[in-house]
């Protein structure tokens, strides 16, 4: 792979956690919906991708199928667990990704078990764009996060994004005020969830392959670090932190023939990059490197 294949492959990686870390930045961000189990939304998506299309079926009909189960999970998750506050949310929607991980591994009927799914097909045929196929599927990816930035964009803008803020503000003043709380968080899952899916769907199809441990604990890491980073409640600062993340951590590869390190152990290296990069901006800029800017509406 030529370095310009490489540049291309990070910040396809980036625009895909790109997406992913707006639906999520449009949970816990705007409605403060801390949902740890966000990573099973991701791999729903992936393998909703690489069964129905290395089945015969195309790629955007496992994207769409994606969308759908994940809003039914979400609908399924959300009405007995909304109502629970903090701790005790991020606890029970951490459950949700250990089971459908879990899923993943032991149903090999479905996902051929713990071997994964491999020749998933690609949204763009390989054979159109041969020797520019990393350029080609990074403006497919960067198409799908600006059409996703909007949209979210549009919602925080609107009535409805308001009441998502006045409710992480203080929810007993917005049922004070008549907002359906329960309804709006709710509503938030959804299209948080279906964010993820459709970040998972692109990830599937633009590695050709998926297994279960690729949809761990890290995946939630690393996008709520992206948010962090960013800041939460700005759509553009997680979209920025999402690609920083990206390129700290994948650009190690590039110094790693310069360090004393073999192969085996630089992959770990991303992991204590990540480390140092969360403890850093914790400890010097908490509040990310774009703050969410107050609105104040009349």
């Amino acid at each position: 792979m030529s370095s310009v294949d490489y540049f291309f492959t990070i910040a396809t990686f980036g625009a895909i956690y790109g997406v992913l870390a707006l639906g999520f930045n449009l949970q816990w961000g705007f409605t403060g919906i801390l949902n740890l189990g966000y990573v099973a939304f991701f791999g729903i998506g992936a393998y909703s991708t690489a069964i129905l299309s290395t089945s015969g079926f195309h790629p955007v009909v496992g994207f769409v199928v994606g969308c759908l189960i994940s809003t039914v999970l979400a609908i399924c998750v959300g009405l007995p667990t909304i109502r629970l506050r903090e701790d005790y949310l991020a606890m029970a929607t951490l459950g949700l990704a250990q089971i459908i991980q879990l899923f993943d591994l032991n149903e090999d009927w479905l996902t051929q078990g713990p071997f994964g799914i491999t020749g998933v097909p690609y949204i763009i045929p390989r054979g159109l764009v041969v020797d520019y196929f990393a350029a080609a599927y990074f403006a497919v990816a960067g198409l799908i996060l600006l059409l996703a930035y909007f949209l979210v964009d549009l919602f925080m803008d609107s009535p409805w994004g308001r009441a998502l803020r006045a409710i992480r503000e203080d929810e007993y003043a917005a049922t004070a005020l008549g907002k359906n709380v329960f309804g709006f968080r709710l509503q938030a899952l959804i299209i948080g969830s279906i964010f993820a899916s459709m970040s998972g769907s692109l990830y599937a199809q633009y590695l050709s392959y998926v297994s279960p441990d690729m949809f761990g604990f890290i995946v939630s890491v690393t996008v709520t670090l992206a948010i962090v980073i960013g800041g939460i409640g700005n759509n553009i600062g997680v979209i920025l932190g999402a690609f920083l993340i990206m390129f700290f951590t994948q650009g190690v590869r590039f110094i790693g023939p310069l360090l004393p390190i073999d192969p085996y152990r630089l992959g770990a290296l991303n992991q204590v990059v990540l480390g140092l990069l969360f403890i850093i901006i914790l400890r010097w800029r908490p509040q990310g490197l774009m703050p969410e800017k107050r609105k104040v509406t009349t």
